[in-house]
C-alpha cells in the first residue's frame, strides 16, 4: 500500500473513475461532499487543497481529500464541508498512522465524519447527528408519516402556503434557477443572516465564492449544483443553494426575504424541494449537522457523525491534541454544567482549527 499526494486538478480520468466506483459502491459515501467535483471545486479556489491517492498492487483503492497548513491537515473545504472522510473500499485499508505519514501530516482535524468510518471514530472526541428527510417512499408518504408522528410544522407550513397564494400571488417553485438576481439575493440575504447571528459572512470569502460558482456550473448526472427559488407573484421570497449527487440532495445554504417571514417561505421552499426531489430520483434531503427545530420537525432519519483528530504523538501538533483529549475527558466527568465547553474553547485558541 502506498499514498501519493496530488492537487485535485491533477486527478486523472482513471483516478476519477476509481473514485466514482468506490463512491457508488458504498451508501455511506453517497453525499455530494464525497464527490470528486466538490474536491475539484475547492481545489480551483485554494492552493492548499490536495488528494491522497491510496494504491495497492498498482490499483487505486482509496482517496483522501484534505487541506494543508504546514504539517496540520483539515478536511477539504472545511469551513463549508458538511461531510468528510476517506473515500475507500473499506476504511480498514489504511491505518491512522499510515494516512498521516502518506499525506505528510503530524495531525489531522475533522468534525463531520460519518461514525461508520472507524479510522476516525476511534480517535473522536465528540459525536453529533446530521438529520435527513427520507423520500424513499415518495413525497406524499413523507408528509403523511410526519403528520402521523405528531409533527405540527408540516401542516402549518402547508396552511401558510395557501395563505401566501391568497394574499401575495401564485406560488412558483424553480428547482434550478438560472436568474442572476436569485443568486445575488442568496448572497445578500445569507450574509445579512450571518450578521444578525454575529457570524462570519462566509459567502464573502474569496475562496468560498469561487468554489460555489464552480459548483453552480456543474450539471452532470452524478453531481450537480442547484439554485432553487420560491416566488409568489412577482416576488422572490426564498432561495437555496445546494448540491445533488445520484440520490442525495444536500440542504446547504438556505435563506429568505425577512419581509415575508410570517409565511415561513424557507420552510415552504424546503417542502417544494422535497416534492420535486422525490419525483426526480432523490432519496434523501440531508439537512446538515444540527438539531434546530425545523430539522427535528422535518427529518425522519439521521447520520451519526464524529469529531476529533488523528495525530502523531511525537510532534507538537499531536501532543497538543492528545492533551486536549485528556483534559476534555477529565473535565466531562465533572459536574460543570454550562462550563462543559470551556476546555474546547481554550484549545481552539491554542490549536489551529478548520
Amino acid at each position: 500500500m502506498s499514498i501519493r499526494v496530488i492537487r485535485p486538478q491533477e486527478l486523472s480520468q482513471t483516478e476519477i473513475a476509481a473514485w466514482r466506483r468506490v463512491q457508488d459502491g458504498d451508501p455511506h459515501l453517497g453525499s455530494p461532499f464525497f464527490s470528486p467535483e466538490f474536491t475539484q471545486a475547492v481545489g480551483s479556489a485554494r492552493g492548499d487543497a490536495f488528494v491522497g491517492v491510496i494504491e495497492s498492487g498498482g490499483n487505486v483503492v482509496g482517496l483522501f481529500p484534505f487541506q494543508r497548513h504546514g504539517r496540520v491537515g483539515q478536511p477539504i473545504g472545511a469551513a463549508i464541508c458538511d461531510y468528510q472522510g476517506l473515500i475507500a473500499e473499506g476504511t480498514g485499508i489504511v491505518t491512522a498512522g499510515e494516512l498521516l505519514a502518506g499525506c505528510r501530516l503530524d495531525a489531522l482535524d475533522f468534525n463531520h465524519v460519518p461514525a461508520v468510518q472507524t479510522i476516525f471514530q476511534e480517535h473522536s472526541i465528540l459525536t453529533s447527528r446530521s438529520p435527513y428527510i427520507d423520500l424513499e417512499a415518495g413525497y406524499p408518504a413523507f408528509v403523511a408519516r410526519r403528520k402521523q408522528q405528531g409533527v405540527q410544522e408540516i401542516g402549518s407550513t402547508l396552511r401558510k402556503l395557501r395563505k401566501l397564494e391568497r394574499e401575495v400571488g401564485p406560488v412558483r417553485f424553480v428547482a434550478d434557477d438560472a436568474e442572476e438576481k436569485a443568486w445575488q439575493k442568496l448572497i445578500a440575504w445569507k450574509n445579512a443572516q450571518y450578521r444578525r447571528s454575529n457570524l462570519v459572512e462566509a459567502l464573502d470569502r474569496d475562496w468560498v465564492s469561487v468554489t460555489l460558482s464552480r459548483i453552480r456550473e456543474e450539471k452532470g448526472e452524478p453531481f450537480s449544483g442547484l439554485l432553487s427559488s420560491l416566488y409568489a407573484g412577482d416576488n422572490l421570497l426564498a432561495v437555496h443553494f445546494g448540491m445533488r449527487s445520484r440520490g442525495i440532495w444536500h440542504y446547504w445554504f438556505p435563506t429568505y426575504d425577512v419581509a415575508f417571514n410570517r409565511y415561513s417561505p424557507g420552510l415552504i421552499l424546503l417542502l417544494k424541494m422535497a416534492e420535486y426531489g422525490a419525483a426526480n430520483g432523490i432519496r434523501i434531503i440531508d439537512l446538515g449537522r444540527g438539531q434546530t427545530r425545523y430539522k427535528t420537525a422535518f427529518a425522519d432519519g439521521e447520520v451519526q457523525l464524529c469529531e476529533g483528530s488523528l495525530q502523531r504523538a511525537a510532534s507538537l501538533a499531536g501532543a497538543l491534541r492528545l492533551g486536549q483529549r485528556a483534559v476534555e475527558r477529565a473535565w466531562g466527568a465533572l459536574p460543570v454544567g454550562a462550563a462543559r465547553d470551556w476546555p474546547r474553547r481554550l484549545f481552539n485558541r491554542l490549536i489551529w482549527r478548520p
